[in-house]
């Protein structure tokens, strides 16, 4: 394995869309997980034009690509867990259900962001599309999967 494991902070796969702003998307998970003490790794699910204010419209990245992302970082780094935002498709939902149900001793925490602050729907959790979620985010406006 090319990354050290020796005396390796743990290491978070955040799987999420990009925010410009900073303020949320996979640019606050890396924030937040590296004033953790962890290693931040990132899948990038989609790109945003957004502000502080909200976002504006997300074109989300073809799910192949966002599984391929996830599978390279996979095979290459020992992940301790997920932490999964705004995955920007149905797609992309099932293709990361199905990856995480390929670990299923890795921790999976589950943010699922449904609407922005100008109320651009961005959410296409279903019941079911994901595997036991051991921690769900719930921000008022966000859903929590039944």
């Amino acid at each position: 394995m090319a990354f050290e494991l020796l005396l390796a902070p743990p290491a978070v796969l955040a799987i999420a869309a990009s925010d410009p702003s900073g303020g949320a998307g996979i640019q606050a998970d890396i924030l937040t997980l590296a004033s953790m003490g962890c290693h931040p790794l990132s899948v990038i699910t989609a790109i945003t034009v957004q502000d502080t204010v909200g976002v504006e419209d997300m074109l989300a990245l073809d799910s192949d690509w966002v599984a391929d992302q996830a599978r390279c970082i996979l095979e290459d780094v020992p992940v301790a867990a997920f932490k999964i935002g705004v995955l920007g498709s149905v797609e992309t939902v099932t293709a990361i259900a199905e990856i995480v149900s390929d670990y299923p001793d890795i921790p999976l925490i589950l943010d699922p962001v449904m609407a922005s602050g100008r109320s651009l729907c961005l959410g296409v959790y279903r019941a079911g599309d994901c595997c036991a979620v051991d921690c769900c985010v719930n921000n008022g406006r966000h859903a929590v999967p039944s």
